[in-house]
C-alpha cells in the first residue's frame, strides 16, 4: 500500500512539473520544447489512465471471484507481493464467507434431520409441480420410493387436486384420500416466496392419531373432574355415617330405641337428612352426566340467521336488564339462512349471553355484542363477545371440560353441552380472551 502511495505522488509531481514546463515554454516561445513536453504529458496521462483501468479491472475481477466463492486467485505470490494490504483484507472476507457457508451447511443439516424426525408428512413443490423436498414420512404414507413431482400424488387420487386448492384457499382440508395410507387426513398448505419463485409447503397428518391423543387427554380431564365431584359428595356421607353409628352402637352392640337419648335421636335425624341431601346431589350429578352423554340428534330445518339470533336473545332479556348489560347487535342480512336445530342453537346462544352477563364484576360499562359473518363456503360464524374481565389461561384450558366450573352455584355443564351441540351440527365452538375482550365463536 505504501509503495502505491509513493508511485502516485511521483506521478502527480511529474504531471505538475510537466504542466509547469509547458506553460514556461509557451511563454518563452520554445516550440520544440512545447512539442516534447506535450508528448511527455500525453504519455503521463495515458499511463495514469492505464493504471486506473487496470485497478478497475482488478477490482471487478476480485468481486467476481468473491461472488463465485473462488479465493484461489488471492493466494498467488504475485498478489501477496503487489497488494499485501488488499490480500489481507480479502483473506478476512474469505474467512467470513467460509464461516457463513459452514453455518449454512450445519443449519441445513439440522433442518433436514428435523424434517425427517417429525411423524407427519411434509413436502414442498415449485410452480411447475416439481418436488423441492419431501420427508420420509410423506413417502411412507404415500408408498413412494421416489417423490419428484406432484403428479405422482394426483395419479393416486385425481380428487386430491381440489383438496390441495381448498387447503391453499382456506388453510386446511379435512377428509379422506386413497393417496395416503390412513383413513382421514388433515392437509395444511402455505405458499411462501424464495426469491422470485413461489414455493408451496404442504403437510399431511393422520387425523385419527391426533384425535386419539386429544380424546385420551379429554378422558383424563373428565375423570379428574368426575373423581373430584364424586369424592366431594361421598366424603361427608362416610364421615357422617361413622358419627351416626357411634350414637346407636355401644361396645359393638346395637342399642334399643328406648336406650337412645333425645339429643341423639335429634342428631340422628339431622344426620340422615344431610345424607339424603348429599345422595340427591350425587343422583343429580349422575343424571346430568347421563344427559350429557346422550344428547338427541339435531332436528335440522331452515331458519333465517337474523330470526334465530333475535329469538335467542329474547331468552336472556330479563337477566340483561337486571344486571344493566347493554346488548349490541350488528345488522344481519335477512336473506341469510342456516340449517340447524333451532331449539339447540337457541340454547347455545342464550348460554353464551347468560355466561357473559354473569361474568361482569362491578364495572359500570357492561356490554355484550353479537355479530355474524359468512364465508365463501356459506359457513356462518356467530361471535358473542363481551368487555368483561379476562379469563385466566388455566381456566381457558379447562373451560369446555364437563363439570368444570368457577361459579359457586354452577354445575359446569353449560359450555360442555354447547360445544357438543355445535359439534353435532358439524361446527366448532372456540373462545379467546384478553384484557379488552372475551369472544366465543360459533362456526356452523
Amino acid at each position: 500500500m505504501r509503495g502505491q502511495q509513493i508511485r502516485f505522488l511521483i506521478l502527480l509531481m511529474l504531471l505538475v512539473l510537466c504542466g509547469g514546463a509547458i506553460y514556461w515554454s509557451i511563454k518563452e516561445a520554445l516550440f520544440w520544447a512545447i512539442v516534447l513536453l506535450g508528448m511527455g504529458l500525453v504519455g503521463l496521462l495515458y499511463y495514469t489512465f492505464e493504471q486506473y483501468n487496470k485497478g478497475y479491472q482488478q477490482t471487478t475481477y476480485f468481486l467476481e471471484a468473491i461472488a463465485n466463492e473462488d479465493f484461489s486467485v488471492f493466494q498467488s505470490r504475485k498478489m501477496r507481493h503487489r497488494h499485501p494490504e488488499l490480500n489481507r483484507q480479502i483473506n478476512r472476507v474469505k474467512g467470513t464467507f467460509q464461516n457463513i457457508r459452514n453455518q449454512a451447511i450445519q443449519q441445513e443439516t439440522y433442518l433436514k434431520w428435523l424434517l425427517e424426525s417429525i411423524d407427519f408428512g411434509l413436502f414442498t413443490y415449485d410452480e411447475l409441480g416439481h418436488i423441492v423436498h419431501a420427508n420420509g414420512s410423506m413417502k411412507k404414507y404415500c408408498d413412494l420410493n421416489t417423490f419428484t413431482h406432484i403428479s405422482q400424488l394426483l395419479n393416486k387420487d385425481p380428487q386430491l387436486d381440489q383438496a390441495l386448492k381448498q387447503a391453499a384457499d382456506y388453510g386446511q382440508y379435512m377428509g379422506s384420500s386413497p393417496a395416503v395410507s390412513f383413513d382421514k387426513v388433515l392437509i395444511r398448505s402455505e405458499v411462501f416466496r424464495k426469491g422470485e419463485e413461489a414455493i408451496t409447503l404442504v403437510t399431511f397428518q393422520d387425523i385419527n392419531r391426533a384425535l386419539d391423543s386429544a380424546e385420551l387427554e379429554s378422558y383424563h380431564k373428565l375423570i379428574r373432574v368426575l373423581t373430584h365431584e364424586i369424592m366431594n359428595s361421598i366424603t361427608p356421607i362416610v364421615s357422617l355415617s361413622d358419627s351416626l353409628e357411634d350414637l346407636i352402637v355401644e361396645d359393638g352392640r346395637l342399642l334399643a330405641p328406648d336406650q337412645l337419648e333425645e339429643d341423639s335421636l335429634g342428631y340422628l335425624h339431622k344426620g340422615l337428612g344431610i345424607i339424603q341431601k348429599q345422595c340427591q346431589s350425587l343422583m343429580h350429578f349422575v343424571t346430568t352426566y347421563r344427559n350429557l352423554s346422550k344428547l338427541p340428534e339435531p332436528k335440522k330445518s331452515g331458519i333465517g340467521v337474523s330470526k334465530l339470533i333475535q329469538e335467542s336473545i329474547t331468552l336472556s332479556e330479563s337477566l340483561r336488564e337486571d344486571r344493566n348489560v347493554e346488548l349490541k347487535l350488528e345488522t344481519i342480512p335477512e336473506e341469510w339462512e342456516v340449517m340447524v336445530d333451532q331449539e339447540m342453537l337457541q340454547q347455545v346462544i342464550n348460554n353464551m349471553v347468560k355466561n357473559a352477563c354473569e361474568a361482569f364484576g362491578n364495572q359500570l360499562d357492561k356490554w355484550v355484542k353479537i355479530a355474524v359473518d359468512r364465508n365463501e363456503r356459506e359457513q356462518y360464524t356467530i361471535q358473542i363477545s363481551n368487555n368483561g374481565p379476562k379469563i385466566p389461561e388455566e381456566v381457558l384450558k379447562e373451560i369446555f371440560v364437563p363439570f368444570f366450573t368457577t361459579k359457586e352455584k354452577g354445575d359446569g355443564v353449560g359450555l360442555s353441552f354447547s360445544r357438543q351441540i355445535i359439534r353435532m351440527h358439524g361446527g366448532q365452538l372456540k373462545v379467546k380472551s384478553d384484557e379488552e375482550l372475551t369472544c366465543f365463536s360459533i362456526l356452523i
